[in-house]
């Protein structure tokens, strides 16, 4: 496994990758074994669900999956959601945070040149936590990460590449334009001892 302190370490970086370090991605978050198994659970008749967008007046349709969800409005208990559990272990591990407990785990594909040049930036959940996106496939279509509405960072996919964020940073996908499909893994979660805030912006603590 392999850490780096910023994105600048990626030799294909582009501009913004090269000059912004607010976030630090992981490389070989787990072995190459288990990164072929999890992409092949997506090869073997994986169960995509159609649904809109981020922002439904897109008019742009791509295929999710939940494969774990606490909210107890909605919950979501998958077997398979226990294979990237892994993921979220490393990466914390790497990046010396604690995990309080899992939220979600959503599966994400996007087909080439799917959604048009621009996709609307968004935030996972409303409710305090932080996100890790993880990469299943080679492939490009950068992750773009905003401020102000600002593009301030690229993170270009790579299978077995994940990387962790506070919950409340816009973000958005891409569709890719040189390979046939992007898979992603986002997977929300409280990190213990993190001072987060409400809504009204007083801390929240989690022990």
């Amino acid at each position: 496994m392999t850490s780096f302190s910023g994105v600048v370490s990626d030799p294909n970086a582009e501009d913004s990758e090269r000059t912004t370090k607010k976030i630090q991605f992981i490389d070989n978050v787990i072995s190459e074994d288990h990164a072929d198994y999890l992409q092949m659970i997506f090869n073997d008749n994986f169960p995509w669900y159609a649904s809109p967008s981020t922002y439904a007046q897109d008019q742009f349709w791509s295929n999710s999956a939940v494969l774990y969800n606490k909210d107890e409005s909605n919950p979501v208990v998958d077997p398979r959601h226990s294979y990237f559990l892994p993921i979220l272990f490393n990466a914390c591990k790497e990046q010396d945070l604690r995990i309080y407990e899992p939220l979600r785990i959503h599966c994400g594909l996007i087909y080439k040149d799917q959604g048009g040049s621009n996709h609307r930036p968004h935030i996972e959940l409303e409710r305090p936590h932080h996100t890790l996106i993880y990469y299943v496939n080679d492939c490009d279509g950068p992750t773009k990460i905003f401020n102000g509405g600002d593009i301030v960072q690229k993170i270009n996919p790579k299978k077995g590449r994940c990387f962790i964020m506070n919950g409340d940073t816009w973000h958005s996908s891409s569709h890719p334009k040189n390979y046939s499909h992007r898979i992603t893994v986002t997977i929300n979660f409280v990190v213990k001892g993190y001072y987060y805030k409400d809504e009204t912006g007083k801390p929240l603590h989690f022990e």
